[in-house]
């Protein structure tokens, strides 16, 4: 894993704020953009978004990829300087 590391997460919601919001806060980021893309269009009838932050590699608690999603869980709920993408 580089560092520091892009992390990315994908959200949903009834329109674009409430998806913005469900991505602003939340456990579970990825190190692949396409999976975060995945996530923010499973139920086509939200609407979605992507959010990415560039965070320090020591800041990553949890990695796995058992599900192939390469799921990462940072130290903090909003990592600093995510960006909507």
């Amino acid at each position: 894993m580089p560092d520091p590391v892009t992390i990315y997460r994908g959200a949903q919601g009834d329109n674009k704020l409430e998806a913005l919001k469900g991505a602003y806060i939340g456990h579970s980021w990825t190190l692949s953009r396409d999976k975060a893309e995945w996530f923010s269009k499973r139920w086509g009838h939200l609407e979605g978004v992507v959010v990415c932050a560039t965070v320090p590699r020591s800041s990553i608690m949890f990695y796995s990829n058992e599900r192939e999603e390469q799921e990462v869980i940072p130290d903090t709920l909003t990592p600093p300087g995510w960006k909507l993408l």
